[in-house]
C-alpha cells in the first residue's frame, strides 16, 4: 500500500538561497522563489554543497515536521548549484538602473543638520530599535522632539507602507528623517531594496538617515538616502548633539565677547 508521506521523500526543489547560517557541520537556509519559500536544514554539508546567499540551487530530500515549535522544514541530502539566484540578478539590475538615473548620486544629497530640534524615526514601534534610538539621542540630549511613525518592517507591502508614511511625514518640516530597522535576513530586509521606496525616499524635500540592519548590510535605501548610518544606534548618534557641550561653548564665547569688548573700550578710553 502506498502511503501518503513516502510523497514526502526524494522530492527536489530549485529556489533561492537566503540567509544561510552555518552551526558545527550543519547548515541552514531559506529556500525561495518569487511567490513562496521554506525553511531548509542539511545536515553534514560537508558531503554534499554549501551554498551562498543569492545563489540558486536545486536540493533534493524530504519534508520534515517539527511538531513541538510547529513548523515545516525541508531537509536537504544533496544540494547542487545552479548559478546566481534569479532575485539577486534582479536586484543587481535594479540598483544599476537606480545608479544610472543618478539617484544614488552625491550631488543630490541633502546635509543632515547638526542641532535638529525635531525628528521622526520610520519604523515599527514595537522593535529593540526605537528603544535603541531614544535611549542613545536620551544619554547627551534632551531637548530633540522624538515622534516615531509606526509602520511594518518586512514581509509583503512593507515597503508601500513606509514609502506612504515618508511621503506624509516629508510634508509636516521635520528636521530629518530617520528610516530604520535592525538586522535580518536578506529576505527580511527586501522592503528596503524596493523601487517605490528609493524613488520616494529621492523626492523627499527633509533629508533623510537610513539605519537598516547591520553594518554589513547595504540597501537601496542606504545608497538613495542623505546619510547612511551603520546600524539604528549610529543614526541616533549622528542627531544628538552633546547639549552640555554646546552649552560651554556658548558661555565660553560669551565670555570671550565680554572681554573683547572690555578691551576695546579701554583701548578708546
Amino acid at each position: 500500500i502506498f502511503r501518503a508521506e513516502e510523497m514526502l521523500h526524494g522530492i527536489s526543489v530549485a529556489g533561492e538561497v537566503s540567509g544561510i547560517k552555518v552551526s558545527k557541520g550543519h547548515a541552514y537556509f531559506t529556500l525561495k522563489d518569487e511567490k513562496s519559500q521554506i525553511s531548509c536544514n542539511s545536515f553534514n554539508y560537508v558531503k554534499t554543497y554549501l551554498p551562498k546567499d543569492g545563489e540558486s540551487v536545486l536540493v533534493k530530500g524530504s519534508v520534515d515536521y517539527y511538531a513541538a515549535g510547529g513548523r515545516l522544514n525541508f531537509i536537504a541530502d544533496t544540494i547542487t548549484p545552479l548559478g546566481k539566484g534569479y532575485l539577486a540578478y534582479k536586484l543587481e539590475l535594479l540598483r544599476a538602473k537606480l545608479e544610472a538615473e543618478g539617484l544614488f548620486d552625491e550631488i543630490y544629497k541633502k546635509q543632515i543638520p547638526a542641532f535638529p530640534t525635531n525628528v521622526c524615526v520610520i519604523t515599527s514601534i514595537n522593535g529593540a530599535v526605537i528603544r535603541d534610538i531614544k535611549k542613545t539621542v536620551r544619554r547627551k540630549n534632551q531637548l530633540i522632539d522624538i515622534y516615531i511613525k509606526d509602520v511594518k518592517v518586512q514581509g509583503k507591502d512593507a515597503h508601500i507602507e513606509i514609502a506612504d508614511a515618508l511621503q506624509l511625514v516629508d510634508k509636516l518640516n521635520f528636521d530629518v528623517i530617520i528610516i530604520a530597522r535592525g538586522g535580518g535576513s536578506a529576505e527580511d530586509l527586501m522592503p528596503f531594496n524596493e523601487e517605490l521606496l528609493a524613488r520616494e525616499i529621492f523626492k523627499c524635500k527633509t533629508p533623510v538617515i537610513s539605519a537598516v540592519g547591520h553594518e554589513t548590510d547595504v540597501t537601496n535605501c542606504d545608497r538613495v538616502a542623505d546619510f547612511r548610518a551603520a546600524t539604528p544606534t549610529a543614526a541616533a548618534e549622528k542627531i544628538a548633539y552633546d547639549v552640555e557641550s554646546v552649552r560651554r561653548y556658548l558661555a565660553e564665547s560669551a565670555q570671550k565677547i565680554k572681554i573683547a569688548l572690555a578691551n576695546s573700550t579701554a583701548l578708546r578710553e
